[in-house]
């Protein structure tokens, strides 16, 4: 039994942060993901864009694992797997997991770093 996770607005579009699918043999992501789909229609916007290719802004991983084919959901999945399905509500997906996070946020300037304090106030008497 293959189970999805879902998060966030998924999880909130269908009141559940679970779904599972029986397979008989093999099955690839998007059969995975299109029955999830035919049960809850209302995710449809949510995974699908108008040409019938998941959003940029939702990514599906396999056992914690990025698939493979993003667009074209070809992944083949065993039939213990656990995929979860996010979707990215600030910067695209691809930056989700980046690993440079912590140099590009450190080398951006912060305005509240003392070099951009303002002077202290002095009294006049």
């Amino acid at each position: 039994m293959i189970r999805i996770l879902l998060a966030g607005r998924l999880a909130e579009a269908i009141q559940t942060t679970s779904y599972e699918v029986e397979t008989s043999g093999p099955t690839t992501m998007k059969m995975v993901v299109l029955d999830l789909v035919r049960k809850h229609p209302e995710l449809c916007p949510y995974i699908w864009n108008d040409t019938a290719l998941p959003r940029g802004d939702v990514a599906f991983y396999v056992d914690s694992v990025p698939v493979s084919d993003p667009s074209g959901l070809s992944d083949v999945l065993r039939s213990t797997c656990t995929i979860h399905i996010l979707q990215s509500s600030g910067p695209p997906v691809g930056m989700c997991w980046s690993t440079d996070w912590r140099e590009r946020r450190s080398s951006r300037r912060s305005t509240t770093s003392p070099q951009y304090a303002e002077p202290p106030i002095t009294r006049l008497l």
